[in-house]
């Protein structure tokens, strides 16, 4: 933690997958500025930058708030009341309008699990999963998946979706609720 309410996290070291895909479109740039078209290359250099720019470098939270660091700014998601390990989960389905490889995973994608969801992912086993107040869902992928959530989930405001086994019935008392309204 940085402070109270306050923790940072870097983002996950790129899967084996963001390599590979990062590679060969670097040499593609490289074999077009050296020989091919300069239209074709011009357009592939302006897509390299702009998914180099926009991978995400870390992750913040900053009270009930996501901010998701690029290397030239920054975009901020909240209030999250929700946040949890995907452990089961990788980035499959439909890729709507995003990258699938280059640098990271960003973009819009839909699956049948989390329905449309924006991802901000530099690996495919490392993923969080947070939603937003308003229903929108986040992927992200921090260097420690555990570590992150587990500060969220103890920053005031926000909580973690309860294992089936331990979800309480209809009578209980819902404390979180009670301490977010004595605040």
């Amino acid at each position: 933690m940085l402070g109270k309410g306050t923790m940072k996290q870097k983002a996950a070291r790129p899967d084996w997958f963001v390599l590979l895909i990062t590679g060969f479109v670097t040499i593609i740039v490289g074999i077009l500025i050296y020989d091919g078209p300069w239209t074709g290359a011009l357009i592939l250099i302006g897509v390299w930058l702009y998914c180099y720019i926009y991978a995400p470098r870390s992750y913040e939270m900053r009270g009930d708030f996501l901010i998701v660091n690029f290397r030239i700014g920054s975009k901020r998601f909240g209030p999250i009341v929700s946040c949890q390990t995907t452990k089961s989960r990788v980035i499959v389905g439909l890729r709507v309008f995003g990258n699938g490889g280059l640098f990271g995973y960003t973009g819009w994608y839909w699956n049948l699990r989390d329905g449309l969801h924006r991802s901000y992912a530099t690996h495919r086993k490392k993923l969080i999963l947070l939603e937003t107040e308003a229903g929108r869902k986040i992927l992200t992928s921090p260097v420690d998946p555990e570590g992150f959530v587990d500060g969220v989930n103890d920053t005031p405001g926000t909580r973690s979706e309860p294992p089936d086994s331990e979800i309480a019935d209809s009578n209980a008392v819902n404390y979180d609720v009670i301490d977010r309204l004595a605040e």
